[in-house]
This record gives C-alpha cells, sequence and structure tokens, in this order.
C-alpha cells in the first residue's frame, strides 16, 4: 500500500509534457536511408511516454502535414495508434524545416498540460526550400524547446 501511494505522489508532481515529434519526410530521408531509423526512434520514444503525457506528430517536405493531432496519452492504444500513423509517413519531396516547425508550434500552442511543451526534430538537417527555419525559430514561444 505504501509503494502505490509513493507512486501516485511522485504522479501528482510529475510536470506532464506535451511533445509535437516532427519528423523530416523529405526525399534526402528515404535515399540517404534515415527515414526508417527516424521512424522507429521517433515509435520509441512515443512507447517510452506514460499515461497523461500529450504527443502529436507532424512531417514535413515543402508542406507539412499533421499525421496525428495533438492527444492526451490515456492507454497503451493511443500509443499505438500514434506509433502507427508515423509508420505510414513516406519519404519524397524537397525540404522546409520551417515548415515543420511552424505546425508543430502550432500544435503546441494548442496544449492543454501545464508542464513542459517541446518539440523533437528528426531530420537530415538539409534545409532547402521555404520557409526556412532561421526564420521560423524566431517565431517560436520561449516556452517551447526545440531538440
Amino acid at each position: 500500500m505504501l509503494t502505490s501511494t509513493i507512486y501516485a505522489a511522485e504522479r501528482q508532481e510529475r510536470n506532464i509534457p506535451a511533445i509535437s515529434l516532427v519528423i523530416d519526410r523529405s526525399g534526402s530521408m528515404g535515399f540517404s536511408n534515415y527515414m526508417t531509423p527516424a521512424k522507429q526512434r521517433a515509435q520509441t520514444f512515443v512507447g517510452l511516454m506514460e499515461i497523461g503525457d500529450q504527443v502529436g506528430v507532424v512531417s514535413y517536405a515543402e508542406e507539412a502535414t499533421t499525421n496525428h493531432q495533438l492527444t492526451t496519452i490515456t492507454s497503451d492504444a493511443i500509443k499505438t495508434a500514434v506509433q502507427n500513423s508515423i509508420n505510414q509517413i513516406q519519404p519524397g519531396g524537397r525540404t522546409s524545416i520551417g515548415a515543420g516547425l511552424n505546425m508543430g508550434r502550432n500544435q503546441l500552442n494548442a496544449a492543454t498540460v501545464a508542464g513542459q511543451k517541446a518539440m523533437i526534430l528528426l531530420s537530415d538537417g538539409l534545409d532547402n526550400f521555404p520557409p526556412f527555419a532561421i526564420n521560423v525559430v524566431p517565431t517560436i514561444p520561449a516556452a517551447i524547446d526545440v531538440y
């Protein structure tokens, strides 16, 4: 009984995060063989998230797409649905990291958690189509970390 009481207290003190996974789906991710490892790492990350956390998935090439709306994890079924949406991402096109960051920022602006908000950017780093990351980064609120 004491263990479950301690666990409950720890859960109450934990800052619940909102995470937007921003995944590069440009052609270079495919022909450089980075797409599969990026998707695997993103799926593993989702698997490690906890009940109550919020997660969303955005992918980008020339334009960004919401692959999974920002969602509160309430069960393993939600995690599986997010992982499946990551699995459906296919590479092709040029790279606008700025487009992905814009959409990730918009997802996190809608987050309902009081805890940390962060984007996790998975990319080969070859930004070659506007909007460019250098122009978008200054528009991201200080309360949102980008990794």
